[in-house]
This record gives C-alpha cells, structure tokens and sequence, in this order.
C-alpha cells in the first residue's frame, strides 16, 4: 500500500491540494521547492522512472555486486539531483520509502501490478488532487476485487468448504 499510494499523495498534496498541510508544513515543503523548475508531478515521474532503471540494473548485475551499486547509485543520483535543483528534498525521501516498500513486494506478477498502479494514482493526483487519489484508490480496490485466482475472488478469506473443493 504504501509502494503504491504514497508518490500519489506526495503529488496530490505539493501540486493541488496544498491547503490540506499544515502551514508550517507548507511553506517547508515550498521553500525545499523554491527552485526546481518541474512542476511535481514531472519530478516525480522522472525520478521513479530513473529509480526502475536502477532497479532493474540491479537485477542484472551479479549478486555479489547488484545491491552495492543500487544503494550507492541511488544516494549519488538522489544527491546529485538534489544539489542540481531538479528535484526536492522531500521526494527524495518519499521515493526512498517507496522504493524500499516495493522490494518487499514478492514475485514479479505483483512487482508489475504495483508499479502500474501507482503511476495510475500519480496521474490520478496530478489531474484531481487527494479527490483522484481517493478514487483510483477505489478504482484499485474495484478491480482487485474482481479478480479471481484459480477460481476463488482474490480477495475472499479461504473458508473449509474452498479448501475441500480445490483438494477435490
């Protein structure tokens, strides 16, 4: 949950609905923003887009190596975008709880799923604020509900009688 809707939040509240924060909390944010020329949800997308193609580095480099240089090319990258006025500092910390959230997502199917859907409420927030948020985040929970795995809704608790009819 938090892999996926925590960039859409982020977005939703610096771009649109910045009067939901807190004043002090407010002007932090916009002070940390003051001179990055991308509005965020652009700095934001650039900025996870480059974190999958670290990640998926990751994944090719040898194992010995792979972690290494994902941890030291992500702090370099988040440094060096921070100290160039691309990106704020608070994205860099909200992609770095992303980031780490999504590696504990395991299997590929729902690595993929993750990441679709959290482009999906960035989007969402750009265009409607925490209202888009909100509702990609029923339009989620719309359609995991619908889904099914070997014939049992995916989000149904398995009972006695669905446990004697898969065993046959």
């Amino acid at each position: 949950m938090i892999a996926t809707i925590i960039p859409g939040l982020y977005v939703a509240l610096v771009s649109v609905n910045p009067e939901a924060l807190r004043l002090q909390l407010a002007l932090s944010i916009a002070n940390s923003r003051l001179e990055v020329p991308y509005p965020a949800f652009v700095e934001t997308l650039l900025l996870l887009i480059v974190l999958e193609l670290i990640l998926e580095a990751s994944v090719r480099l040898p194992k010995s190596v792979g972690p290494t240089i994902t941890m030291v090319g992500g702090i370099i990258l988040g440094q060096a975008a921070v100290s160039a006025k691309l990106v704020s500092n608070l994205l860099i910390i909200v992609l770095a709880g992303t980031t780490i959230a999504s590696s504990t997502v395991v299997g590929f199917q729902n690595s993929v799923s993750v990441r679709v859907f959290k482009y999906l409420l960035i989007i969402l927030s750009a265009i409607f604020g925490m209202l888009g948020l909100l509702a990609g985040i029923v339009v989620i929970c719309a359609y995991m509900g619908h889904q099914k795995s070997m014939g049992i809704p995916y989000l149904s608790l398995p009972t006695l009688n669905q446990k004697d009819e898969q065993n046959g």
